[in-house]
């Protein structure tokens, strides 16, 4: 598996529950000890846009650091119409390196569809 870190909330503390403020996940590779993954930052909508987010991430690179120094490359993703997280990822350095297109579809739709070929 390529999980060496990641952060997971508790049963107990779900974005419902009114202690939760956000979190954010982070993956490392073992195959490439150098690079690591950012995803799943999350901040309640009670508590958007007090830099929240941005802190989340940046604690959690700064742990990284900490506690893996060989890490040099930290990929980060978002979706297209997120201009907040879009914001404080140009704002931390982060770049556009790929575009990617994220389907969905309805399970009984594609099996109709598997059905008719």
């Amino acid at each position: 598996g390529i999980l060496a870190i990641q952060c997971r909330l508790p049963p107990t503390l779900m974005p419902e529950d009114p202690k939760f403020v956000g979190f954010t996940a982070m993956n490392v590779y073992r195959l490439d000890p150098s690079h690591a993954e950012q995803e799943d930052t999350v901040v309640h909508p009670g508590h958007r846009n007090k830099g929240i987010g941005r802190w989340i991430k940046a604690v959690m690179i700064e742990t990284l650091r900490a506690q893996r120094p060989m890490i040099d490359t930290i990929d980060t993703g978002n979706a297209a119409g997120n201009q907040a997280m879009l914001s404080i990822n140009e704002q931390m350095g982060f770049r556009t390196r790929c575009a990617i297109a994220d389907w969905q579809g309805e399970v009984s739709t594609a099996l109709h569809a598997l059905e008719n070929r």
